[in-house]
């Protein structure tokens, strides 16, 4: 998947490299400045015990990516671990919410995962403004993005460029003139500070491979 030259990077603190099958080997390829990989192995055996929820290598397994990245692309291999009774010919590997995935004992029958989610798994966006910081946005007036009087600069967490929030005390949309807007002396003590989302949610299609046919 590419996201090269958009203002969306793949969100490493929301997503999870997640790799389901029991004689899998899946890697990550992603590139940033650098080329980068990471991956993670699943394999089981006739006395592995399974359980809903958990993954960590036994049928299920998952890494955490590293952030700045814009472009990744998913390859499988064999672990070579054939000592299993049962058929289980489907490996399938992807990005994804992390809140969203939980392991399954049944994810492992054949294409039971693929179908009930329809190919398709969500995965998070970040997004930001422009190439520089709030530092070097703030000396082009016609360009900064954040237009209200009452909001502040953050630069990106995830990436390159910059976002917009309210300033302490007031909500709205740091990017319209006006937008942000005192909140009523009433909730100034319940409500946390406003910020302007800057995350996305995309559906992402599942990479599959066919271990035996």
């Amino acid at each position: 998947m590419d996201l090269t030259g958009s203002p969306f990077t793949f969100s490493d603190t929301r997503n999870k490299f997640t790799a389901i099958g029991c004689d899998t080997i899946a890697l990550f390829v992603g590139s940033t400045d650098q080329s980068y990989s990471t991956g993670c192995v699943s394999i089981c055996n006739d006395n592995t015990t399974f359980s809903n929820g958990s993954c960590f290598g036994a049928g299920c397994c998952q890494t955490s990516i590293l952030p700045g990245l814009q472009f990744f692309n998913i390859t499988f291999s064999s672990t070579g671990h054939k000592d299993i009774s049962w058929d289980n010919p489907c490996s399938f590997a992807f990005l994804v919410d992390g809140s969203w995935y939980s392991f399954r004992t049944t994810d492992l029958n054949e294409t039971d995962f693929y179908d009930r989610n329809d190919g398709r798994v969500p995965m998070v966006l970040d997004w930001s403004i422009g190439d520089v910081g709030c530092e070097e946005a703030r000396q082009n007036s016609t360009s900064y993005a954040c237009r209200s009087n009452n909001s502040r600069c953050l630069n990106a967490t995830n990436g390159i460029g910059y976002l917009c929030n309210c300033s302490s005390g007031y909500q709205g949309n740091p990017y319209v003139e006006g937008g942000c807007e005192g909140l009523p002396l009433s909730s100034l003590t319940m409500q946390p500070m406003c910020f302007f989302p800057f995350a996305w949610l995309l559906t992402s299609a599942l990479r599959i491979r066919f271990n035996r046919l």
